[in-house]
């Protein structure tokens, strides 16, 4: 598949993506009175799709256009410009097309796949479960369809749904690098690391040249201490992709675990550029993998929920890269009662889970969440801290925890943005308002 037409990956979760255009599906005989001339409608999608792959965006959908003008029911228009739609930011769109494509195309499998993954993006997890479902049982050689369904199983939780979904694609799609690697870091995550270093190790082993594949390997070799091996398999994947920041970060604190505590700071500088959204977690990996005789680098006394992007909250800057402490919360919770909580009612960010921080996690301290605050899943609530918890409960078969629950004008006063708890480069304090 073109370079052009995929999502980029991330460490512990691939992104699915949308198919490249191809060959569609046989529409059944039927006659339609006053039906266009097939054959220049035809030549306007080719010239498109042809754009299209080459990521010239702008004239594909100029000429998809023109192709809908002319037959607004064609369907590998209305599949490919919804590709394009997606591609582009615009969901909501790419929906209402992808699925006009589907009305009149009812086995269009890879159709089906794509409307898929793009509901999905936008958090209708039932609705992609559905349509990729229909999408493999249009195609039931599609590895495709089951690895994103798979990713959706993931993204809802539904662990052993997603481990059995990933291990169908890989028998029905052997050379598709994504199915081992997402199935790996999973079990990583669900803190069976023996189990992931073996399927991890033989995806690098196959596909050397994919980067995401060595990133999970180097994340799973920390988990498990053997770190010079992490870092080998850290600098192959950084060496492939130096553009992602979460495996730089994973680098840092591989190397901050064995006392490489310069190049481990440098790494975790290198993810903040990368990704500012990432500043909390490199900040207090920097502060973890410090001794008492480096204290020079930073001090970092306090967890904080990170507030940005897709995470921010009404009357902030979502450009902008705030900070909620959490002890303050701590302290508060104290003095309120807690709520059982099931964790499908929760928004949950996407982290790299620590193998260590979950042996260690005590599920028996309540997780703390804010209360009809926005959050990408559009969850009831929104987590703020306890994911380690959470997951180890979950590894445990549990379904839900208790949670101190706080309503959003009750923490707005805490939130500053990232640059207030930083020290100050010259006197070493911290700036204050």
């Amino acid at each position: 598949m073109p370079a052009a037409l995929k999502v980029a990956a991330r460490v512990c979760q691939i992104h699915p993506h949308l198919r490249t255009p191809g060959p569609s599906v046989t529409v059944s005989d039927q006659t339609i009175d006053h039906a266009p001339d097939p054959a220049p409608v035809d030549a306007f999608v080719a010239q498109a799709k042809a754009h299209h792959q080459a990521g010239r965006l702008a004239q594909a959908d100029g000429l998809y256009d023109q192709a809908l003008s002319m037959d607004p029911g064609h369907a590998d228009a209305l599949h490919y410009r919804g590709i394009l739609f997606h591609q582009t930011g615009r969901n909501e769109e790419a929906v209402a097309l992808i699925t006009r494509a589907v009305e009149r195309q009812p086995g269009h499998a890879r159709a089906l796949n794509n409307l898929g993954v793009v509901l999905k993006a936008l958090g209708r997890f039932a609705e992609a479960t559905d349509a990729l479902t229909r999408a493999a049982e249009a195609d039931p050689t599609s590895a495709d369809a089951r690895f994103d369904l798979a990713t959706v199983f993931q993204a809802t939780r539904d662990f052993d749904k997603a481990q059995a979904a990933y291990r169908r694609a890989m028998q029905l799609g052997p050379d598709l690098a994504e199915a081992p690697t997402n199935l790996g870091a999973l079990l990583a995550g669900l803190g069976r690391p023996s189990e992931a270093l073996e399927i991890l190790t033989a995806a690098a082993r196959q596909f050397p040249g994919f980067a995401p594949a060595q990133h999970a390997l180097a994340q799973t070799l920390h988990a498990l201490e053997r770190y010079e091996e992490a870092l080998t398999a850290g600098r192959r994947g950084l060496a492939l992709d130096p553009t992602c920041a979460r495996a730089h970060l994973q680098h840092g604190e591989t190397l901050a675990q064995i006392g490489r505590l310069t190049e481990g700071i440098a790494a975790y500088r290198r993810s903040v550029e990368l990704d500012p959204a990432l500043a909390h977690r490199s900040l207090k990996a920097i502060g973890e993998g410090l001794d008492a005789a480096a204290p020079r680098h930073v001090d970092v006394v306090e967890r904080f929920h990170v507030i940005v992007g897709d995470w921010a909250l009404p009357g902030f800057d979502p450009e902008t890269t705030y900070l909620l402490p959490i002890n303050p919360l701590i302290e508060a919770g104290a003095g309120k009662p807690t709520q059982s909580i099931p964790f499908d009612q929760v928004g949950f960010k996407d982290s790299i889970v620590s193998i260590a921080r979950l042996a260690e996690a005590d599920t028996a301290y309540p997780c703390i969440a804010l209360v009809d605050a926005p959050n990408p899943s559009d969850r009831k609530y929104r987590l703020i801290d306890g994911n380690h918890r959470i997951h180890k409960l979950i590894c445990e078969g549990k379904h839900e925890a208790r949670f101190h629950v706080f309503e959003l004008d009750e923490v707005r006063n805490l939130i500053r943005p990232r640059s207030h708890f930083s020290r100050d480069s010259e006197t070493g304090q911290r700036p204050v308002e």
